[in-house]
């Protein structure tokens, strides 16, 4: 009688593999299958998100190249226009009459040329002019804002911050530049240095023009005051 191998059935065939080793190679399979799966999705989403940075990349570069070529096209068509001598450079009053036409509302301080003027080395041409007339655009802003500061709080309209008006101020700016500050209490030592240090001896009070250095002026001094007071707390704490 034959010996039956344990590996075939009784009609010689190969017999089918256990149950728990078919189970088993297929969770192998599904895993493999599985980790594949997501290793390929995960490689796709980063190559995706390298391909959207890089065209975003390109995309802000060319916005930028045609800014600049914007740029270089009008400050081209302001010399042909201002630049009477067509010596290429725009000289104080050139200058002067370009601001004029960028804001003719706006251009009332004389010195605003001279001293936008300095900034480049009295030396205005094509290449840095773009970067001055930006630089006097902020000045506008900051100048129509510090005017109507002034203009608040000037009552009555002398044209100086007498120490009543810029007390006021003060109160009102004693959170800081940001405004976010712990307030500080305003006393009339404050007043006096910030009178000493930025106003007009002989109209005795702060001018217009020496508005935006009194507020500096005041803000450190509230920062000092500040930081004293914290380590006042701080100590009283212990």
């Amino acid at each position: 009688m034959a010996i039956l191998d344990s590996n075939r059935n009784l009609l010689g065939f190969p017999s089918p593999p256990d149950p728990p080793s078919i189970v088993r190679q297929a969770w192998l399979l599904l895993h493999f299958c599985e980790k594949r799966t997501r290793n390929t999705i995960m490689a796709a989403s980063a190559a995706l998100s390298a391909k959207r940075r890089k065209q975003k990349r390109e995309r802000q570069k060319q916005e930028r190249k045609e800014m600049l070529e914007k740029e270089q096209q009008t400050v081209s068509e302001w010399f042909k226009k201002f630049d009477s001598d067509q010596n290429n450079e725009l000289d104080e009053l050139e200058l002067t009459k370009l601001f004029v036409h960028l804001e003719p509302d706006a251009v009332k301080d004389e010195s605003v040329g001279p001293f936008l003027m300095k900034q480049c080395n009295d030396v205005v041409t094509q290449e840095n002019c773009m970067n001055l007339i930006k630089k006097f655009r902020y000045y506008l802003k900051q100048k129509r804002y510090l005017d109507g500061l002034f203009d608040k709080y000037d009552t009555d309209k002398s044209g100086i911050l007498q120490a009543s008006e810029l007390v006021q101020l003060m109160k009102d700016k004693a959170r800081g530049p940001s405004g976010l500050g712990e307030e500080i209490e305003v006393d009339e030592a404050d007043v006096e240095t910030v009178l000493e240090v930025c106003g007009s001896k002989d109209l005795a009070g702060i001018p217009r023009e020496n508005l935006l250095s009194a507020i500096a002026e005041w803000h450190v001094i509230a920062e000092k005051k500040r930081t004293e007071q914290k380590k006042s707390s701080f100590c009283a704490i212990l």
